[in-house]
């Protein structure tokens, strides 16, 4: 008898679940899954209509990508290995890759519920609509291959609706192995069951998931996911321009791990222990994050949103406090930038967080003994100094690589050398230049204590005056890359990229970014005063990375010939940059907190470029 597993069950479901991830046809089903599947479900993603989807992403301008002309050399090469794939996929399984790609109608599901106390089951939901006859050769197909792994089938019924259960072989067991308990109870028959009613494949890792869904199919159910507080709360928040969106998604990450650890009597007594500090830390009390994605909405070509649940947010979850601020990047940050991130962290609550939550564990007044006794050993107070001389604040501003000619230079004293002892050229991609801003409450201590580290760094650091402002530089000892550090304001500047430093330490740029049209047009977006901000506009950077792959010099440092080959066949068909620029627009994100923890929106704009 041949061997199987529930891995072979899921591979299975896989195998008839595919093509829901693919694009669609026709409607929605009216009831959606949310309220076919039980009211403890751990994990949750849906498309609710593959169709709507499709037509969503044909309304933005990356819809382009499939019919532009300067395209065409590429489409050609993608089309035919799709034909390569297609006729395989023909040979093997009775259906074009056409007929693959119309199964998927309205809405796909996949879940994780609860079946009992401590047990989950993984289920599938896909809407097939009027590709039944494909959907009944893909299920001829994997049952063939079931049976050739020894599993064996039987149809029960329930609800009046026929399922078919396929069942697993025993697993063999080695009575002399280490691990053999002679006293555990024999473990249950690994089963994968199945059902199709009006239009829809159902699959799960065990009959009593389809069983409860089969109670809720007409919607009608007092007891259902759909009446969940959490997900409730999650999806209502998530929405954009009232509609459902194209992806929708949910987690219970504490109370899925619970359970998993619980229901299979493993982990042994360091997980169970974690488990019991749940609790004492406050993580108990964070319930779940979900979110959801859309296309072509009335604002965003795409827009993703995602909300952290917490009952509180207070004890251990007090260190990811981040009070809502007017961020905007900073004066010195020129237009020429092609990203800004800001995080406004209450670092000192964040503090006070890690104090309690050890005492908690430890005892009162451990935290503060156990810095006391570090901060004897230092030349400052770890409390004092460091910690009380910064808010907390960072932001990130990144530039692109102007250089474009050094970026696809190739140094001969650096080519490498195969077994044959032939050179390969290698193309060193380009570092991008960054500056870490650090918000101050004492900008003289922290210059204080930059004069401490230079005394003590042995000449590893060193200063100098910059217009009237210490400029500290040293070297990573890992690749000798520069580092350089300034206090400029109530900010501590630091940098890979000295000229950088230098030109924010000028003073205010001549085109600010906060001034720039594509900045502006984004931070219209968010609210007037939100906890992080992120701003990219990789279109400048782009074109670097872009024309280094299309010169084909990348190639020279991938070892496997076939995959190079490959590579060199794309760079040869993708056309001038140009001609892809006008699908390149701007994203940017913010988290927004809120009672329950907080949201976090992230979106793209189709900007024209200026």
């Amino acid at each position: 008898m041949r061997r199987s597993s529930l891995l072979t069950s899921c591979a299975a479901a896989a195998a008839l679940l595919a093509p829901s991830l693919l694009a669609g046809a026709q409607a929605a089903d009216p009831v959606p899954a949310a309220k076919r599947l039980p009211p403890i479900t751990y994990g949750f993603v849906s498309v609710p209509d593959v169709t709507a989807a499709k037509e969503r992403f044909n309304s933005t301008r990356s819809a382009g990508l499939f019919t532009d002309p300067a395209l065409a050399e590429l489409r050609e090469m993608v089309g035919e290995k799709l034909e390569e794939g297609g006729e395989a996929l023909r040979e093997r399984l009775g259906i074009t890759l056409d007929e693959l790609l119309k199964v998927p109608t309205g809405e796909v599901t996949f879940a994780v519920v609860q079946t009992a106390p401590r047990e989950v089951a993984v289920v599938g939901l896909l809407d097939y609509g009027t590709s039944e006859e494909t959907i009944l050769k893909l299920i001829d197909q994997a049952e063939t291959a079931l049976e050739e792994n020894g599993l064996t089938s039987a149809e029960e019924s329930f609800e009046g609706t026929p399922l078919i259960v396929w069942t697993a072989p025993e697993q063999e067991v080695d009575e002399f192995a280490e691990d053999f308990d002679a006293e555990a109870e024999p473990a249950e028959p690994q089963q994968f069951a199945y059902f199709r009613k009006d239009t829809h494949l159902v699959v799960a890792s065990d009959p009593a998931a389809l069983e409860a869904i089969l109670v809720r199919w007409d919607g009608t159910h007092d007891s259902t996911f759909a009446d969940n507080e959490v997900f409730s709360y999650i999806a209502d928040r998530t929405r954009t321009d009232d509609r459902a969106p194209v992806l929708l998604w949910y987690a219970d990450v504490i109370g899925s791990v619970r359970s998993a650890v619980l229901g299979s009597g493993q982990g042994g007594l360091p997980v169970q222990l974690a488990l019991s500090y749940l609790p004492v830390l406050g993580l108990d009390e964070f319930k779940a994050i979900g979110g959801s994605m859309d296309l072509g909405t009335e604002e965003f070509a795409s827009v993703g949103k995602v909300v952290l649940y917490a009952d509180r947010t207070d004890r251990a979850l007090g260190v990811f406090k981040f009070p809502p601020a007017r961020l905007a990047p900073p004066a010195w940050a020129g237009a020429d930038a092609s990203s800004y991130s800001a995080f406004n962290w209450d670092l000192a609550s964040a503090y006070d967080a890690v104090r309690t939550t050890y005492d908690s564990m430890v005892g009162p007044g451990e935290f503060d003994r156990v810095v006391a006794q570090r901060s004897e050993a230092l030349p400052v107070d770890i409390k004092k100094d460091i910690v009380d001389s910064f808010t907390g604040r960072i932001e990130i501003v990144g530039y692109p690589v102007t250089d474009l000619a050094a970026a696809l230079e190739v140094d001969a004293a650096d080519d490498s050398f195969d077994d044959d002892g032939d050179a390969e050229a290698e193309a060193q991609a380009p570092v991008q230049p960054v500056i870490f801003a650090l918000g101050l409450n004492d900008a003289r201590r922290v210059s204080e204590l930059l004069d401490l580290a230079l005394d003590a760094s042995g000449g590893l650091l060193t200063s100098r005056d910059f217009r009237g402002t210490p400029l500290y530089e040293g070297s990573n000892p890992a690749d000798g890359s520069a580092i350089a550090m300034a206090v400029s304001g109530d900010s501590l500047l630091l940098t890979t990229d000295v000229a950088r430093l230098e030109t924010a330490l000028r003073g205010p740029a001549d085109e600010p970014l906060a001034d720039s049209s594509a900045f502006e047009e984004a931070r219209s977006k968010m609210p007037a005063e939100v906890s992080m901000l992120s701003f990219s506009d990789q279109r400048g950077q782009a074109e670097i990375y872009y024309d280094l792959f299309r010169s084909g010099k990348l190639t020279g440092q991938v070892p496997d010939p076939s995959t190079a080959e490959a590579m060199n066949e794309i760079a040869d068909a993708l056309p001038p940059f140009d001609a892809i620029q006008k699908y390149l627009g701007v994203s940017a994100s913010y988290f927004e907190p809120d009672a329950h923890g907080g949201l976090w929106v992230s979106f793209g704009l189709e900007t024209e470029a200026e």
